[in-house]
């Protein structure tokens, strides 16, 4: 089962209206969109256990239902410093490439998201600032009902976390 963020809400070039529902995450500085479907579930923050030697973009191991999912802070994937401010929020995310070594991970957000039925009337694919660069985390900026958003990478992400080894 691979298939990306991206094509998760792209929405198909049809005469008839297509809407894919979605959730607004946000970060401090900026709002994620994802298709509701990768959000498994958003739920308060709790502490991590801190892991020795770790990215400044990993928090810590969450322990969620049973299990022990990475928590990854998306503003430090962008260049943002870490903040000592904990998040409000986690929103746990399916795995998007199949590897049922590492089925979620969870990703802070500042606030409680926003669902939104996203149409292709509603979207408009916006340029990022050149001046900054852009990161494989970013899939693409856009413009949904007049917000400007970032469609996050997870197969980055995902990749990013494996390569620390953590299953």
């Amino acid at each position: 089962m691979s298939r990306s963020t991206a094509s998760a809400i792209k929405l198909p070039e049809t005469d008839e209206k297509q809407v894919v529902r979605c959730l607004l995450l946000p970060q401090k500085n900026t709002t994620l969109l994802l298709p509701n479907t990768v959000v498994t579930e958003v739920t308060d923050y709790t502490p991590p256990e801190i892991t020795e030697h770790s990215p400044d973009w990993l928090l810590g191991i969450l322990s969620w239902r049973g299990r022990q999912i990475p928590l990854i802070t998306f503003e430090v994937f962008l260049g943002e410093l870490l903040t000592q401010d904990e998040p409000n929020q986690v929103a746990v995310l399916n795995n998007l490439s199949g590897n049922p070594d590492l089925p979620f991970i969870a990703i802070s957000i500042s606030d409680i998201p926003r669902l939104i039925h996203v149409d292709s009337s509603l979207v408009a694919f916006a340029d990022g600032n050149k001046e900054k660069e852009e990161h494989e985390v970013v899939l693409a900026r856009m413009v949904v009902a007049g917000e400007a958003v970032l469609v996050p990478n997870i197969d980055f992400i995902e990749e990013r976390v494996r390569q620390l080894g953590i299953q």
